[in-house]
């Protein structure tokens, strides 16, 4: 097998997915060896991607394990360290998992002699990175970090002899942005924050848009999970932004206003995912000179 053209693959549709999918989530994994590598076992459809499982069911007696599942509202990863069979204790973390999220959780794959590290991306996105050759974790830091103006936060690292359970506030809460198509919207943003799935938060920002738009289609803008959505102005434009913190995210306007040479950049408003709420921002009677 060509581990370096395997990997290659998936890193390679692995920036298309972080943007198109609904969950947001990649898992961009690296082997270590052909034999302890990290495997998903397979097809994980929540994630929309397939590697394959030439290697997933081995194992070695007496040798410490993790499994780790996974849920796409929960920033976080369940994992299970044991020695023996990987897949018993794969099957067990998505039990874990379900256990606390009522269903819907995915297999996180497993590894060995290696640290898995979580990463999260501004809008609250997943990327994991680990294996046995640092080279190729930098990597997935390097794809994950080149999607957004700030580098990725990491979330957790995660070795094979430690067991894991996500904290509460680990639990997704997203808003969403919704506007009138075209450019004569109005000016206007339509928010709702506090959902505990990204489905909602956007068909409610979307009824939210609709009432104000009579008979003009509206459309989906940003979205963010456990962060804030940071509205901004500069001398040419409006826009907006997510990032985790409200410190982030006024940093990564700074930073993106620089890379574009956008003039004067100013924040408008600030908008946290965790508050819950409908919201209309209008851009022009927050105007700064």
């Amino acid at each position: 097998m060509n581990i370096k053209k395997l990997v290659g693959g998936l890193l390679s549709i692995a920036g298309l997915m972080v943007v198109d999918v609904y969950f947001n989530s990649v898992m961009a994994l690296v082997p270590q060896a052909e034999r302890h590598r990290i495997s998903t076992g397979g097809h994980s459809g929540q994630y929309g991607y397939r590697q394959s499982t030439a290697s997933s069911h081995y194992y070695v007696p007496n040798k410490y394990y993790a499994g780790a599942a996974r849920h796409p509202d929960v920033m976080d990863i369940w994992v299970l360290t044991a020695s023996g069979d990987a897949r018993d204790l794969r099957q067990r973390a998505v039990d874990a998992c379900n256990a606390v999220m009522g269903g819907g959780c995915d297999d996180g794959g497993w590894w060995t002699d290696a640290t898995m590290t979580v990463l999260r991306t501004a809008s609250g996105g997943l990327y994991f990175a680990g294996g046995w050759d640092p080279s190729e974790s930098r990597r997935v830091h390097e794809l994950c970090n080149s999607q957004q103006p700030l580098p990725c936060e990491v979330v957790g690292k995660y070795n094979n002899y430690r067991n894991h359970t996500p904290v509460r506030s680990a639990h997704k809460h997203y808003a969403a942005v919704a506007r009138i198509d075209g450019k004569d919207y109005g000016d206007k943003l339509y928010i709702a924050s506090g959902f505990t799935s990204l489905h909602a938060a956007q068909s409610a920002a979307m009824v939210k848009c609709q009432q104000a738009s009579g008979s003009k289609p509206c459309g989906m803008g940003v979205w963010v999970a456990n962060g804030v959505l940071h509205i901004y102005q500069s001398q040419s434009h409006f826009s907006s932004m997510v990032e985790s913190s409200p410190q982030r995210a006024e940093q990564a306007m700074k930073q993106y206003c620089i890379t574009q040479q956008f003039k004067n950049c100013q924040t408008q408003a600030q908008y946290d995912s965790r508050q819950p709420g409908i919201f209309v921002h209008d851009y022009l009677t927050l105007l700064k000179d």
